[in-house]
């Protein structure tokens, strides 16, 4: 089990270095790392503050020079600007939240929140699950229009309000970013109701929708590989009294039991479940494979 999960905060900051080192002081841990862009309406008292700061802890990194931060482009350069330099620390996730955000979660719920997301993103409430983000690629420009249409509006609308933070793991971050450097933000347009009801990330290969748009997959449309492998996941706990995980076991699978032979393809690794919810998987697996 991991013990420590490092994250990364960013902020572009311009005035109230009161206010920022108030927010330091609820959000600071030596294990995790900040930065702090300076905007260039900041005056030159307020960036010696924010500087200095910088060069006294060793977290705190504070880019050199100053942003143009009022247009969509300059934001998002700002912003890459605490990620250069940044790939030999143990950083997991970064977090960007908006100048005057007071932090309303400990620095622990967050990190935890953060670790449970894994590889998934959220760019304010919209959220790219693991599944989202393996589909889309290392190369956003080479997704289908909708999903490239749908990132786009998703960021559009996090930069009309930024009311939430964008939550990225390490590893969509660098992807996101080459994505956005491409696009044009300036007459963007933010999610819709029509838009969220009509299009959706494409991830559904059936092509088959139910009325509130879920995508219907059958025992059909799985793989030959996926429906003959003969492994299932079930409880196990930890010697060390752990939460438990699922673990991978064979079990005997009958040929008329082909939801068994793939029910291993919708099981994570990374699930917990308490430990009445265990006996009761364990026993319904032991049923299933009974009859």
């Amino acid at each position: 089990m991991e013990v420590h999960h490092y994250m990364y905060f960013l902020r572009i900051v311009s005035k109230d270095y009161d206010f920022l080192e108030e927010v330091m002081t609820m959000m600071y841990s030596p294990l995790h790392f900040y930065c702090f862009v300076i905007d260039s309406r900041a005056t030159p008292k307020f960036e010696r503050l924010v500087r200095t700061l910088g060069e006294c802890i060793l977290n705190i990194i504070v880019p050199r020079g100053t942003y143009n931060t009022s247009t969509a482009h300059g934001t998002f350069v700002a912003l890459n600007a605490c990620y250069i330099g940044m790939e030999k620390f143990p950083w997991k996730h970064s977090i960007i939240t908006e100048e005057n955000e007071m932090p309303i979660h400990s620095i622990h719920y967050i990190a935890d929140n953060a670790r449970r997301l894994g590889d998934a993103a959220r760019i304010g409430r919209v959220t790219i699950s693991e599944e989202h983000a393996r589909i889309l690629g290392k190369d956003l420009s080479k997704a289908s229009k909708r999903d490239q249409e749908y990132i786009k509006r998703a960021v559009c609308t996090w930069l009309t309000s930024r009311r939430f933070p964008l939550t990225l793991p390490r590893s969509f971050q660098p992807v996101l970013f080459r994505f956005l450097a491409q696009q044009d933000f300036e007459n963007c347009e933010p999610l819709s109701p029509t838009f969220d009801k009509n299009v959706a990330l494409d991830v559904c290969h059936t092509e088959r929708f139910d009325q509130r748009g879920n995508c219907i997959v059958g025992m059909e449309d799985y793989d030959e590989s996926t429906l003959q492998f003969n492994t299932l996941y079930e409880t196990k706990g930890s010697e060390r009294n752990l939460p438990s995980v699922f673990q991978e076991v064979e079990v005997p699978l009958r040929e008329s039991r082909p939801v068994l032979r793939s029910w291993h393809h919708s099981v994570r690794e990374r699930v917990r479940l308490p430990s009445h919810l265990q006996e009761r998987l364990r026993r319904r697996v032991l049923h299933l494979t009974m009859t």
